[in-house]
């Protein structure tokens, strides 16, 4: 927190300004970062899109900014602009890891003391209009690009969540209609997609197309939204897409910490000795429903105690685990030195991930120290 505090609040200063030597190479670095978004002909459709769609809303300026306004910054504007940041913008703070919570929190409050109280940008959202825009724009590609927004109007909070399901039906996953219908049966696009931002209430389409099949994949699109909008969609389709989002606020509100590294581990040792995914599956939502609910197959190429140190590791209950990697690591130690030996490659196997978790415990030990 204090490095964190002394970056924040006491940046380096040259005549009570940026020094501007940084400030002249940071403003090439990021023209140039500008310049190359045009490469990725993916991103730069959805921005291009987003950009036209919303005209003058905040959320249609590029976030990296404008090439041309770079060029007009000077150190002096850049530090005026810092302090506006630091003592009239909102701010959120994110801490991960082992710590003391109670002595995180005394810091943390009385670093904030010194920021300033901004209010939380509120999104507007764009007003519903009937107009259709068509922009194109040509460049040396071999495969198109089609990007779509539809705009939601008015979305009160409650429905936030009624606008998930429908983006989630639409484009959200491999059980979408997007993906399904446009992509894999009429063989429309190569990827196909959409992504719902509440902030603003749009629903963004985005795939890749061949240039001749650019009007028969846009009429494809609008007729998945329309066949949601008159419930054209079958009842395994809207559980797999609620099971989806409730499965992701699951895993979002869960703890992560250096637990979860180990969860990862007991799943890669499994995967390496058994040769094959225990929770895979071809459908999507079926892979996170197994992961948070599915118990940890047995595999006779796998040792019993062996598979219990696995099961161990790979516990729903993060404090069910091994809580540290030394202490997984010990676990492995014994089971390889356990007689009778483990057969061949077993042992081979483990013996590599034991050397692994020594050297990222080193790893971390010695970026603690620097």
């Amino acid at each position: 927190v204090d490095i964190f505090e002394e970056i924040i609040l006491n940046p380096l200063l040259e005549n009570g300004t940026f020094k501007s030597e940084y400030v002249e190479r940071e403003k090439k670095v990021l023209k140039n970062d500008i310049e190359s978004a045009v490469n990725d002909k993916r991103k730069y459709a959805a921005r291009r899109c987003l950009e036209i769609t919303c005209g003058e809303n905040p959320y249609g300026i590029f976030e990296l900014g404008d090439s041309a306004f770079c060029d007009e910054i000077t150190p002096e504007m850049l530090y005026e602009h810092y302090k506006y940041v630091i003592s009239s913008c909102a701010y959120t703070i994110v801490v991960v890891g082992n710590f003391d919570e109670k002595q995180m929190e005394e810091k943390l409050n009385a670093f904030c003391k010194k920021l300033g109280e901004g209010n939380n940008f509120k999104g507007n959202i764009l007003p519903f209009s009937g107009e259709i825009k068509t922009v194109k724009e040509e460049s040396d590609i071999t495969q198109g690009k089609l990007s779509m927004c539809f705009k939601t109007g008015e979305i009160n909070k409650c429905d936030e969540y009624v606008w998930q399901v429908l983006n989630g039906l639409f484009g959200g996953g491999v059980s979408s209609k997007l993906f399904n219908n446009v992509r894999e049966k009429m063989s429309l696009c190569y990827y196909a997609s959409s992504t719902f931002n509440k902030n603003i209430g749009i629903i963004a389409a985005n795939a890749g197309i061949d240039f001749e099949k650019f009007e028969k994949t846009r009429d494809a699109i609008c007729t998945q939204l329309q066949d949601i909008a008159e419930n054209s969609f079958t009842d395994d389709e809207f559980y797999n897409v609620k099971i989806g989002i409730v499965n992701n606020l699951k895993m979002a509100s869960d703890d992560i910490d250096l637990r979860s590294d180990i969860y990862a581990l007991g799943i890669t040792l499994y995967v390496l000795i058994a040769g094959y995914n225990p929770f895979d599956s071809n459908v999507q939502m079926d892979i996170l429903e197994n992961q948070l609910k599915k118990k940890l197959p047995y595999s006779e190429k796998i040792d019993r105690p062996l598979f219990y140190i696995i099961s161990k590791a790979t516990e729903k209950n993060p404090d069910r685990r091994y809580q540290s990697a030394m202490e997984f690591k010990d676990a492995l130690t014994e089971y390889i030195n356990s007689e009778p030996p483990p057969p061949f490659p077993t042992g081979l196997v483990v013996s590599v991930v034991v050397s692994l978790i020594v050297i990222a415990v080193i790893v971390y030990v010695f970026l603690m120290l620097m």
